[in-house]
């Protein structure tokens, strides 16, 4: 069996674990938003058909739907962790209630003090609990108005086809300048 420092010890790795991955989840989530929010700021006119005066208004469009379904994948990955953080915000509050029942119960300048340090370690847990949940709902709401802002930009028909270029690659354009 562990002792109560073992499991304390445990639970601080798979904390800061988990705060990492939460960081992690967050930031490529905004970032995939960014990328959704650039590659729609490219989308050109198209009719009803799908004619349009850029050539390869059907490759922007392809490169637009990659982009919104990678926010899609990275959003489901981001709302995971809400009931994480949802029982964390739960255990501080439970943790600091217990504190303090039990600071006003004790005498001693010595063991007051400790139960001071570790009340405002949970209310620093707390804290910082309660900022990444609302970060993680601000960038989830982002997400759902960039993706609101997509779909209404679609390409008629089935799903656009990729037939010219990957901008991310290092052999992006189909032309170079050297030969004009």
């Amino acid at each position: 069996m562990q002792n109560s420092g073992g499991r304390r010890a445990e639970r601080a790795k798979e904390d800061k674990e988990g705060l990492h991955n939460f960081n992690t989840a967050l930031h490529d989530t905004a970032e995939a938003i960014k990328k959704l929010e650039s590659k729609m700021s490219y989308l050109p006119m198209i009719d009803a058909n799908g004619n349009s005066d850029c050539p390869f208004a059907e490759e922007l469009y392809a490169q637009k739907e990659e982009a919104e379904q990678k926010v899609v994948r990275e959003v489901d990955c981001l709302r995971h962790f809400l009931p994480l953080l949802d029982q964390q915000i739960a255990r501080c509050r439970s943790n600091q209630s217990q504190v303090q029942s039990y600071a006003e119960k004790l005498a001693g300048p010595d063991v007051k003090n400790r139960y001071a340090a570790a009340k405002e370690i949970l209310e620093r847990q707390y804290i910082e609990a309660t900022q990444d949940r609302k970060e993680a709902l601000f960038v989830l709401d982002k997400a759902k108005l960039a993706l609101e802002r997509s779909r209404q930009r679609q390409w008629p028909g089935e799903a656009p086809q990729r037939r010219w270029f990957n901008p991310d690659s290092s052999a992006a354009a189909p032309f170079s300048h050297k030969h004009i």
